[in-house]
């Protein structure tokens, strides 16, 4: 039986789709198709059976799961043992993300990190909702909400701001905002609420604000919106250093804080990935911090 194939089998059962653990090994699809059919003859049993759903494990590939991934982490963690103490970083590296941190953030922190490290590359997927890690949709995740119960490795980033914002254009067409009682006179621009993917992103409860008249399921839309003149928004403090004409509202008490989390799935471990983790959590956070900036008052 053959160490590799037994590996291709593991990312087969992880994926559940032949094309998608052949990107993630950068084999093609007829290659690996293959080599998990010289493994099925090898054990002579089948350990998988191809349907609409992609490759479904069998009984016999079920049983097997866990006995490879076990045999797996022993020989990271050998790895482990055997690697220098400061990993050289290569490889590519997919992360999934919200909007607001997948174009405003990531792409700074991700320059910074491939100057340093030029072997390094990196894919960002924006999704309006937490990517499957184990589907494989990426190999890193950014949350707000730390994923229960699943077993993945989760570090926290850090914290950031939301605040009440709106355009100069719509201030300079109502009366001043100074107060959370009036707030409920005006506009807002918010989420569908029946696309909240995650209820740390559930912003209007609270705020003070109307219902919202206009509405997205991605923050970056949310805030386009509200620069447009449509309304008072919650947007992330961070956006606002890329917007001028939008002025963050000087009202007490309406700020709200949350946070953002790393998630990987719990087989990449070994010192590389615990770099690589570790420079990202502390490139995002420098980089929410340089951008949330000082208030920016009513007029």
């Amino acid at each position: 039986m053959n160490w590799d194939d037994l590996k291709l089998f593991l990312q087969v059962a992880q994926s559940g789709q032949l094309s998608d653990a052949a990107r993630i090994l950068a084999l093609d699809s007829a290659t690996l198709s293959r080599r998990i059919r010289r493994l099925e003859r090898a054990v002579n049993v089948a350990l998988f059976v191809k349907s609409s759903r992609g490759y479904v494990l069998t009984e016999a590939g079920r049983a097997l799961v866990p006995r490879v991934s076990a045999m797996a982490r022993e020989v990271a963690q050998g790895a482990e043992m055997l690697a220098p103490a400061t990993p050289a970083l290569s490889g590519r590296i997919r992360i999934g993300a919200p909007d607001g941190v997948a174009t405003s953030i990531l792409p700074r922190v991700i320059a910074s990190l491939t100057r340093d490290h030029p072997a390094l590359t990196f894919e960002i997927v924006s999704l309006p909702r937490m990517a499957d890690l184990g589907r494989r949709e990426a190999d890193l995740a950014i949350t707000i909400a730390p994923p229960r119960g699943s077993g993945l490795k989760v570090s926290r980033i850090c914290d950031y701001e939301l605040c009440l914002a709106a355009s100069r254009d719509y201030l300079q067409r109502h009366p001043p905002i100074l107060t959370r009682r009036a707030l409920v006179r005006h506009a807002s621009v918010g989420y569908l609420r029946d696309m909240i993917f995650d209820p740390g992103l559930d912003f209007q409860e609270g705020s003070g604000l109307a219902p919202p008249g206009t509405a997205s399921n991605s923050a970056l839309v949310q805030f386009a919106m509200v620069r447009a003149g449509m309304g008072i928004g919650l947007v992330h403090a961070f956006l606002l250093d890329q917007a001028p004409d939008v002025m963050r509202l000087a009202v007490p008490d309406t700020s709200l804080t949350r946070t953002y989390h790393l998630v990987r799935h719990p087989d990449m471990h070994g010192p590389s990935i615990e770099h690589i983790d570790a420079l990202l959590r502390d490139g995002i956070s420098r980089e929410i911090d340089a951008k949330s900036g000082p208030r920016i008052e009513d007029p």
